[in-house]
């Protein structure tokens, strides 16, 4: 399992020296991740959705594809004090996070979906939910390293007001344009409510108009 998360980790932080001192080893290691990750993730699953009343729910850096999550999505209904829930590092998509996205998270504080796979479709779905109230404790959301783009954050500026709990936004590594930018920052300016304290957005695709 200690291998899985180490090989699931940015290729950044592969040592020079280690597994792709042949480039053309990269497709190998990759395939047996992905062999790995299928063949272990039902019990990992299994084992973390066991304790419904924990606070802390650590689904990080297990390679989860939406085929491996989605059976387990309908079981976070019993999280009735789950706080933090931790997706980073996996292989999720628009359906994964729209699915998650279904399920009200009243105490939820901190939701980490960072380096997936999700795009506008996987935001506007969360954006949905936000909208609905059902996370009124949201102090954290990292987003960061994936998709999002425009529409997007279209989505996000239509509830800022329902984020009035909200501390750090985490977006950078995205797709977002001015545009988008443009509606997040009028909506900023008109909530009353909406007040982070920190808000990355680098590594988007933001001009000098934006600044």
């Amino acid at each position: 399992i200690a291998s899985i998360r180490y090989m699931g980790g940015p290729a950044k932080d592969l040592p020079s020296n280690g597994f792709f001192r042949n480039p053309g080893d990269r497709p190998l290691v990759h395939e047996l991740e992905d062999k790995v990750a299928r063949a272990v993730a039902p019990a990992l699953l299994d084992a973390a959705f066991a304790r419904p009343w924990a606070p802390v729910l650590e689904l990080g850096a297990m390679l989860l594809s939406d085929e491996s999550l989605l059976p387990f999505v309908p079981k976070l209904r019993a999280f009735t004090r789950l706080q933090t829930l931790d997706l980073e590092s996996n292989r999720l998509s628009d359906a994964a996070l729209t699915a998650v996205a279904g399920v009200p998270l009243p105490q939820l504080e901190a939701l980490d979906l960072a380096y997936n796979s999700f795009g506008d479709g996987g935001m506007v779905a969360l954006c949905a939910a936000i909208g609905k109230r059902w996370y009124p404790r949201l102090c954290v959301l990292s987003a960061h390293n994936n998709a999002v783009g425009d529409q997007g954050l279209l989505s996000l500026a239509g509830v800022c007001d329902s984020l009035g709990a909200l501390q750090e936004l985490a977006l950078q590594q995205n797709k977002v344009g001015d545009a988008g930018m443009a509606k997040l920052c009028a909506a900023w300016a008109r909530s009353q409510a909406f007040k982070p304290s920190r808000v990355f957005l680098s590594h988007n695709a933001l001009t000098s108009v934006s600044l």
